[in-house]
This record gives structure tokens, C-alpha cells and sequence, in this order.
């Protein structure tokens, strides 16, 4: 009975609660993103299919460029906000962050159509390219402008309502519009139906936000955070989040230019099996980032200590087992999206060691943000984009996906050790799950 009192004890623990009601609503998003993923490769080209990986992986990182790091810095903000007591500020912070949003959206656009219909680039002259970028665009501001609502609705205490529109009602909507287009026999308005669903979302969670921002007592007469200071501190945030998205996408496009778009719907599908791994740490991270915040402006280490051991415990117990079983039934899962996927294989093999050490490790990018280490964690992910981009120019032409994987898994391992002692030797804090070295 002692193990059992035990088990039961952790479960009623409210860290452990919400990080395990947050994986589920995580485990049903990736269900119904990866049932996304099967519809599609089983009823597009391959040609299709790795056009569609580019697409997801351009509008990730287009997406970390317009929100400048401010979705992630909203709960940076918010925690030390509360600690200080003056959350009523939130709502100024909000409308500001929109105003910058859009701001940096419409510099992209100009950007990209100076670029593209000026000049004579290579690059854009392949019209598969610019049809997938012209998408991307398109889709762009209510894919940030959801991103950044996800986030500020987290800050308003509504975690599940965030979670649940992240994962079941981004991919369940995605999901339908999928069924619609294969059922009328045009999956070719593929791209169309992420824009439309991206639509839905960023309007009904701005309504969301509008209707719960009213109970906010907004603090008059008081001095509101500034464009500077949003700025100041997101932007950091942003580098390491763009570092960390090219590191995760710009093995697609080496791929791509000296490949096909076939090959990188291949290694497509092992990043997105990989990922999966990947969805317990973050269910966690979303939990505990409000906490580590607050506790750490509080300067209560030991609280603190007891939120992050709970975490990375946890973490690690859910993630292991997961990492063994996709490797022992890797075949089986790689041929759901066709035989040709299987080629796919020892990539993922690789990728899913990168996904050992990020468990092993802890929350080590989430601790730097919510610490105000984010200059720090900026200048470790940049050495670690220098790598990853040589890794991938030097690897990828010899060795295909698997010089891909290597370069991706060593990158990602590298940002993940150096900060983990970072963090030991500034605050004396063991983020990973070896309680006992003394670095």
C-alpha cells in the first residue's frame, strides 16, 4: 500500500493535476494532428505532402518574427505583474502587443513583395515556392495573432480554454476541413483550409479575451508598461524562439534545395512522430511557467526547487517509456503514411536521442525566459544556430535526412547542457533529473 499512498498522493498534487489534465488535452491535439497527417498522405502526391511540411515549417518561423517574442514574454510579464500586484496592467500590455504585432506583420508583407516581385532572386523563381510562401502570407497575421491569444489567455487563468483551442480546436477544426475537401475529391485546397481555420480561431479567441478582460480591474493613473520595455524584454525571447524554430526548420529547406520536396515529406513525417515526445514537456512548461515566474521575483527557492523537481520527475516518467515504444514499433507507425515513409526510419531514430537529452535535461529554455535570463539564453542559442546551420550545409548532401537528424539532435543537445549548468552555477538550481552532480 506504501508505493500505491504514494502514487495517489502525487496525483493529488495540483502541479501534477494540471500538467496531466494539459498532456491529455496535448496527447488529443497531436492524435488528431498526426489522423490530419495520415488523411493527407493518403490522399495527396508526396509532392503535396512536402509542400505542406515547408508550409508549416515557413509559417512557424514568419510567425516568431511578426509576434517578436511577445506571446512568450505575456507570461513573463503577467507573473511578475501579479507578484508585484499590479495585474490591471495587463490589459494596456494586451493592446499594445496587437499594435506591435500587426506592425511588424505589415514590414514582413512589404518585405517579402519588394523581394519577390522586384527583385530577380533565384529562389523566387520556382513557382511551386512562391505559391507555398504566397499561402503562408496570406494565413500569417490570424495565425500570430492566435498564437499571441493562446498565451494571454493563459495569463488570464483560463489554461484549459487555452489548451483545449490549441490543440482540439486547432486540429479538430483542421481535422473537418480536411474530411470536407477529401470528400468533394480536392485535396489540392489544402493550404485553404489551415487559412480558414486560423480565421475561426484568431477571431473567436479574440472574443474570448474581449469578454474576460472586462472583469479585469484595469489600474488607472498608474504607469503602464511601455513599447520600449515590451520590446526590451520580448525581444530576446524572440531571437531564442527563431533560433530555435531554424534549427527545427532549416534542415527542410537544405533538404529541399538539394533534394526534392518528396524527401523532405519523409523526414517531415519523423519530425512530426518525434514531436509527439516533445508534447509532454511543453504540457508541463505550460503549467508551471506562471509559477516559476512569481516564485523566482519572490525569491522562493525552495518552493521553486519542489515546482521544478515535480516537473522534470514527471516529465521523464512519461517521456521514456513513449521515446521506447515509437523506436520498437517505428516501422508500423512509419507505414501508416505509406511504404515509401519508412525510409524515414534511422532519421527518427536520431531525432528521438535529441528528444532523451531535452527530457533528461528539464525545462531549461522555460526557466531561462521566466528568470529574465533571456539575453543569456539568446547568445547560447545563437552559437547553437551557427552549429546547427554548418551541421546541415556539411551533412545534409553526403548523408540525406540522416545528416538532417544529426544535426538537429547535436544542436538541440548542445543549447540544453549549456544551460543546465548555467542555471546551477547562477542560482544553484538542478533543472534535470540527476539530483545528485555538482557541477
Amino acid at each position: 500500500m506504501g508505493p500505491l499512498k504514494k502514487l495517489f498522493n502525487t496525483l493529488k498534487d495540483s502541479v501534477v493535476k494540471k500538467s496531466l489534465y494539459v498532456l491529455v488535452l496535448r496527447a488529443s491535439g497531436a492524435a488528431l494532428q498526426i489522423l490530419v497527417l495520415l488523411l493527407i498522405t493518403n490522399n495527396a502526391s508526396e509532392e503535396l505532402v512536402g509542400q505542406y511540411n515547408y508550409f508549416n515549417s515557413t509559417i512557424i518561423v514568419l510567425s516568431a518574427l511578426t509576434l517578436l517574442g511577445m506571446n512568450s514574454s505575456f507570461l513573463q510579464f503577467s507573473g511578475k505583474l501579479d507578484a508585484l500586484g499590479e495585474f490591471g496592467k495587463i490589459v494596456s500590455l494586451y493592446k499594445k502587443k496587437i499594435t506591435l504585432l500587426v506592425i511588424m506583420y505589415l514590414v514582413l508583407l512589404c518585405g517579402f513583395l519588394i523581394t519577390s516581385r522586384l527583385f530577380s532572386i533565384t529562389y523566387f523563381q520556382d513557382p511551386e515556392v512562391v505559391y507555398v510562401l504566397n499561402k503562408v502570407f496570406i494565413v500569417l497575421l490570424p495565425f500570430a495573432i492566435t498564437l499571441l491569444n493562446l498565451e494571454v489567455l493563459r495569463a488570464l487563468d483560463l489554461l484549459y480554454t487555452s489548451e483545449t483551442l490549441r490543440n482540439v480546436g486547432r486540429f479538430g477544426l483542421l481535422l473537418l476541413l480536411v474530411l470536407i475537401i477529401i470528400y468533394v475529391d480536392n485535396i489540392g485546397l489544402l493550404f485553404d483550409a489551415f487559412i480558414v481555420s486560423f480565421l475561426i480561431l484568431a477571431v473567436f479567441s479574440s472574443v474570448l479575451i474581449l469578454l474576460k478582460i472586462k472583469e479585469v480591474t484595469v489600474i488607472k493613473n498608474a504607469l503602464n508598461i511601455s513599447y520600449k520595455e515590451i520590446i526590451k524584454v520580448s525581444f530576446p525571447m524572440s531571437f531564442s524562439l527563431i533560433s530555435l524554430l531554424i534549427m527545427q526548420s532549416f534542415d527542410v529547406y537544405v533538404l529541399e534545395m538539394y533534394f526534392s520536396f518528396t524527401i523532405v515529406a519523409y523526414y517531415g513525417i519523423a519530425i512530426k512522430i518525434s514531436a509527439v515526445v516533445g508534447i509532454i514537456l511543453t504540457s508541463i512548461n505550460a503549467t508551471i511557467a506562471p509559477q516559476i515566474s512569481k516564485l523566482f521575483y519572490e525569491d522562493n527557492k525552495p518552493d521553486l526547487r519542489k515546482v521544478i523537481t515535480k516537473a522534470t520527475t514527471l516529465n521523464v516518467a512519461l517521456s521514456i517509456p513513449l521515446i521506447i515504444g515509437i523506436i520498437m514499433c517505428s516501422n508500423l507507425i512509419l507505414s501508416f503514411f505509406g511504404e515509401n515513409y519508412v525510409m524515414a526510419k534511422q532519421a527518427l531514430y536520431v531525432i528521438l536521442f535529441g528528444q532523451i537529452i531535452n527530457t533528461l535535461c528539464g525545462p531549461v529554455g522555460l526557466y531561462l525566459n521566466m528568470t529574465g535570463r533571456q539575453v543569456f539564453f539568446q547568445r547560447v542559442l545563437l552559437v547553437a544556430l551557427v552549429i546547427n546551420v554548418v551541421m546541415n550545409l556539411i551533412l545534409i548532401p553526403k548523408y540525406e535526412m540522416i545528416g538532417a537528424a544529426i544535426s538537429t539532435a547535436f544542436s538541440f543537445t548542445f543549447w540544453n547542457i549549456i544551460g543546465l549548468i548555467y542555471i546551477w552555477k547562477k542560482d544553484k538550481i538542478n533543472l534535470s533529473i540527476f539530483k545528485s552532480f555538482n557541477i
